[in-house]
């Protein structure tokens, strides 16, 4: 996983965490970004499991980092579910490549990555419970570090990773 930023229309930015390798079938499934995504799903899932695509047929996956059978029907489950804001529901998470380019705001097809950081920070910010203070970062990434602490400590190693490599 790699701290990242989104462009749109109109000059605007917000940051985000994206994927070093996809995540999915036939993928490289590092360990980082499979947890990235399991958690990603289970903020969502706590926030409105419908938007998160786990229900009687998928389950929310454990979030360890480990490409398993629940992990890869969660993230179909997820794509499912969101089908008609996805470019592509083919049981993968592909890296996004941002830089460059510029997104719309509002109702129209994303990469799945996408639109996980965006249903993330919408359920940020709907979840009960601790208080997060907003920073620059991605708004869903201080409560994801408390709900899983191992989590945090991938988030500073890779912010330390990306300001090094510049």
């Amino acid at each position: 996983m790699k701290p990242d930023d989104i462009y749109f229309t109109g000059g605007t930015s917000e940051p985000c965490w994206n994927l070093t390798q996809s995540v999915g079938f036939k993928s490289a499934n590092l360990y980082e970004d499979v947890m990235l995504i399991q958690a990603m799903i289970q903020l969502i899932a706590l926030w409105d499991p419908v938007k998160a695509g786990v229900g009687r047929d998928y389950k929310v996956p454990p979030v360890n980092g480990i490409m398993d059978v629940v992990t890869q029907r969660a993230i179909e489950g997820f794509q499912i579910a969101n089908a008609s804001r996805l470019l592509a529901v083919d049981g993968r998470i592909d890296v996004a490549r941002y830089k460059g380019r510029k997104l719309r705001r509002g109702d129209h097809r994303v990469m799945t990555i996408t639109l996980l950081h965006y249903l993330a920070t919408d359920a940020n910010m709907m979840v009960e419970g601790d208080t997060i203070f907003r920073t620059y970062e991605p708004g869903y990434q201080a409560r994801l570090g408390i709900m899983f602490p191992q989590l945090k400590t991938m988030f500073e190693m890779a912010t330390d990773r990306a300001v090094l490599e510049g």
